[in-house]
């Protein structure tokens, strides 16, 4: 039992000083809202930095990102004629071989009508000669050959001018159809006129049934 006040003084305040210790540690330490070794504007404007940076490239790359049309540009390119094949297939100076697109002439078996096809390119397409080669959607048939339509400088349209003169018929595989509906009006016209490989009526088998062994 505690003596006189003036004694106890001293044990009175020790046990208040107890007291307060032990609430402290009974007391949850709040974890600090600032880092004392950390300036924290600076680190946020640090961490909006980041994040932009982060952002500009998706949206560059999003912005400059060539958008696809519903068909491709017509590529074009330049060809010296070097030798003629048959009547829908020729040689270019630089080793390629081209296979006018939308069209399709005598094979040289089909007697004469092979060689009238042929003789009816060259004289469109002399050996020396520049022509432009202009590819649709598919550029290469299965054996290579490059798949064009042919302009000449003069910009008569080569498959075109043959069709109408009654020395090819059409041939359109999709998805090469630019100038399906030209080459088919340019046959059709040739056919009506008798023109060509339609001006006797020996011409009966189609190319393409020549190849498959339907007709002679």
């Amino acid at each position: 039992m505690c003596g006189p006040p003036a004694c106890c003084w001293g044990v009175c305040r020790l046990d208040w000083a107890a007291a307060a210790r032990r609430l402290a540690v009974r007391r949850p330490a709040r974890p600090p809202l600032l880092d004392p070794g950390v300036n924290q504007s600076g680190r946020s404007m640090r961490s909006i930095g980041l994040g932009l940076l982060l952002l500009v490239p998706l949206g560059c790359r999003s912005a400059t990102a060539p958008r696809p049309g519903p068909r491709e540009v017509p590529e074009r390119q330049t060809c010296v004629v070097a030798a003629v094949a048959d009547g829908d297939t020729f040689d270019c100076a630089s080793g390629v071989r081209v296979r006018l697109l939308s069209v399709d002439a005598p094979e040289l078996g089909q007697v004469p009508w092979g060689d009238s096809a042929r003789e009816a390119l060259r004289q469109r397409l002399p050996v020396g000669g520049a022509v432009i080669l202009e590819r649709d959607v598919q550029p290469f048939d299965d054996f290579g050959r490059l798949l064009a339509y042919v302009f000449r400088p003069d910009s008569l349209f080569v498959n075109e001018d043959l069709a109408r003169a009654g020395y090819v018929v059409d041939l359109i595989y999709p998805p090469n159809i630019r100038y399906a509906d030209r080459i088919r009006a340019a046959v059709e016209n040739a056919r009506e006129n008798r023109r060509g490989l339609w001006a006797s009526w020996g011409f009966l088998c189609l190319p393409r049934d020549f190849r498959a062994g339907r007709c002679r």
